[in-house]
């Protein structure tokens, strides 16, 4: 029996000892494949001349930066940005990335333009001076150099439109009450609802399903560990590899969900402004699948999100459809911005470079002085 137990015992370790070594072996391996995947998705760019106004140096290291940028956990949004001082990317203590904001007139009460988005309002594809909301600044101090506005990016990587609702609603509870409020939306409502397969959840929400009570629950700190490890990754890739190829679901009824629960949000946020005496605008952001023509570097990006491609068209379509949204002054369907164009505008296929930035915020910025009547 000793025997015996001593023979289990050795295998078992035997066993630990092997994992330990091949999940090494597997993350050397790994880091190596994707730092590897990254620096020639930067090489094709740089090769492209999708960043024309910097240098091969300056691409390599904004975009390690980005890699660089970390959240932490945070009541009724689920996460912010930490504060974060690089030499692209700069986020403040309130995890709000700098905005460019020319305007010195002291003598005025500032108006307040708060920008809200996901990782493209943030301005992944660009520096701190060339995001959405410093194009905008920019326009606004040359077309208005006697106002004073404020403008606020509350962009960040991730949100959708149900999440800056609530960065919204913290801000008025808080007193910080917007003069007006700025929504770009599209991407990630869409992109959301077809990794979850429901509407209202943020990116990656099955992770925070996964880690909820690790703390004081073993089997499922156990469990997060392993899914974790590169070893269930490699795993996870030779399942997909020898199983049949699933078949591919209708999304058509998950389409119309995402554009009704953008239709209801926005709905939400005029009561809001009603209520709270601001005014608001709501774009619904360009993508990839819309544009044409495209250079050939967005071709490749295309083509490797082609997946997504029909439930971005669906959602969009049933967004343009939408009876409610068609007679709503406060929307705005930009989705076709980039269609004249046929130089490089999209870094991937919903990011755009500091020219497409440009053109969003000049867009933005004619809806908005139509809007305020000046």
């Amino acid at each position: 029996m000793i025997k015996n137990l001593k023979q289990i015992s050795k295998i078992f370790r035997n066993c630990i000892i092997i994992l330990i070594l091949l999940e090494l072996f597997l993350t050397l391996v790994y880091n190596y494949i994707d730092e590897n995947e990254y620096e020639d998705y930067i090489d094709l760019k740089i090769s492209n001349n999708v960043h024309n106004d910097m240098s091969s140096e300056d691409i390599k290291n904004m975009y390690k930066e980005y890699k660089q940028l970390e959240m932490e956990w945070a009541p009724f949004v689920h996460y912010k940005p930490k504060k974060f001082q690089g030499k692209y990317n700069t986020i403040n203590d309130k995890s709000q990335r700098f905005t460019f904001n020319p305007f010195t007139n002291v003598n005025k009460e500032p108006v307040k333009v708060f920008l809200f988005g996901g990782s493209t309002m943030y301005g992944i594809g660009s520096d701190d001076n060339h995001s959405i909301p410093s194009e905008l600044s920019k326009q606004l101090y040359r077309n208005f150099p006697t106002e004073y506005f404020q403008i606020t990016n509350f962009g960040v990587l991730g949100y959708n439109r149900d999440l800056e609702i609530n960065q919204l609603h913290n801000e008025i509870l808080n007193n910080n009450i917007p003069d007006i409020a700025i929504f770009y939306d599209g991407v990630n409502e869409v992109y959301a609802a077809h990794q979850y397969g429901k509407v209202r959840y943020p990116l990656n929400s099955y992770n925070r399903f996964v880690e909820f009570n690790t703390a004081i629950n073993y089997k499922k700190r156990i469990s997060l560990f392993f899914k974790k490890t590169y070893t269930n990754r490699a795993l996870n890739y030779i399942r997909k590899k020898i199983s049949p190829k699933p078949i591919i679901e209708d999304k058509s009824f998950l389409s119309k969900k995402i554009a009704s629960n953008y239709s209801e949000n926005i709905r939400i946020t005029r009561a809001l402004a009603k209520e709270y005496n601001f005014k608001v605008l709501n774009f619904l952001q360009p993508t990839i699948f819309v544009k044409n023509p495209l250079s050939e570097f967005e071709v490749i990006m295309k083509e490797n999100e082609d997946y997504l491609r029909a439930i971005y068209e669906k959602t969009y379509k049933n967004i343009s459809l939408d009876t409610i949204l068609n007679q709503d002054s406060t929307f705005v369907n930009i989705s076709n911005l980039f269609n004249s164009y046929n130089t490089t505008i999209f870094t991937d296929f919903c990011h755009t470079n500091e020219v497409g930035n440009k053109i969003i915020a000049e867009e933005i910025s004619k809806h908005l002085s139509k809007y305020l009547n000046y």
